[in-house]
């Protein structure tokens, strides 16, 4: 257990200024891509990248937090709490959505918004662009939130059954690092003809690093 009274001071839950920071970047890098803004326009690339990489520290260090002081990880804890942080923005959001599609739009319309919402509620919505079933519109930006929730689905669990075998910080960052290799060759290996851009830009399997 020393490792982890270790690893509780290094990850403990605090509000980090640096992260805001670095929110900040992410978010103008977007909105310039967004724009179109010459010079800066693949910059929202990057932004998105920043977002996740933040997700996945938080995340981790939130599990690794609670190993140390409980000395085991609660998934079904884990869970209610992103489902609580998460659902009920999300929902409101969707609501919204359908309300303004009924009264204002056609038919049609309120068909293909009705489709992403469940997409996006299902947090399934980057498959969509990544094998180009349709392009979305007003729901278009749901494919990270998809992705972001596909990573809490699948990294936890992982996490929970990587802690009992290591035995140092040092020991646990190199088997996580082994696993960024590993996804990073196969998307540079897929990238060669074998899957598009869209494809490896919006599947969890080439963006778990």
């Amino acid at each position: 257990m020393g490792f982890f009274r270790f690893g509780s001071n290094i990850f403990k839950p605090s509000y980090l200024p640096a992260l805001d920071g670095l929110r900040a970047v992410a978010i103008l890098t977007v909105l310039l891509f967004h724009l179109r803004v010459p010079g800066v326009f693949q910059a929202g690339y990057i932004g998105v990248d920043i977002f996740l990489v933040i997700s996945g520290f938080l995340i981790t260090a939130l599990l690794l937090h609670e190993r140390s002081k409980h000395g085991k990880v609660s998934l079904y804890n884990f869970y209610v709490r992103r489902a609580l942080r998460l659902l009920p923005a999300l929902f409101v959001m969707l609501a919204t959505l359908m309300v303004v599609s009924w009264l204002f739009y056609d038919e049609k319309r309120l068909h293909r918004n009705a489709i992403d919402s469940l997409l996006a509620v299902f947090y399934v919505a980057n498959w969509r662009h990544s094998f180009g079933i349709y392009h979305p519109n007003w729901l278009a930006h749901a494919w990270s939130l998809s992705l972001e929730e596909q990573f809490y689905l699948i990294w936890p669990p992982l996490l929970v059954l990587l802690l009992p075998t290591v035995t140092s910080m040092q020991h646990l960052c190199r088997r996580i690092a082994c696993w960024i290799g590993i996804v990073v060759l196969y998307r540079y290996a897929m990238s060669w003809g074998v899957m598009n851009f869209n494809r490896m830009y919006h599947g969890i399997d080439t963006r778990a690093d």
